[in-house]
């Protein structure tokens, strides 16, 4: 299936990929790099059926729905934009971490 959506990834989401990275390079630079790695395949299947994942509190009309997508112990929030064909990824979580109110 070809990707039909185009990702963006948030300042603050870079912030949070480039801080995993830093943490679990304490211990392994391998590991670190498996971990982003990791975490950036499950972002890059986003561009093909970006509404199979699950959708975080109750949707509003103002907005499209913030979703979530589990990549091992890690959450990466996003907003799909069906009109401009655009997944925005907001930020990247240990899952063990409390829920962000805001984004």
């Amino acid at each position: 299936m070809q990707p039909s959506f185009r990702l963006i990834i948030a300042n603050k989401a870079a912030t949070d990929l480039e801080r995993i990275f830093a943490y679990i390079r304490n211990d392994s630079p391998t590991q670190a790099a498996a971990m982003v790695e990791r975490i950036l395949s499950g972002v890059e299947s986003l561009k093909v059926l970006p509404h199979r994942t699950i959708v975080q509190g109750q949707p509003t009309s103002a907005k499209p729905p913030i979703r979530s997508l589990p990549i091992g112990s890690y959450i990466v929030f996003f907003r799909v934009m069906d009109e401009e064909s655009v997944v925005r990824i907001l930020r990247v979580r240990h899952g063990s971490r409390r829920s962000l109110k805001r984004f």
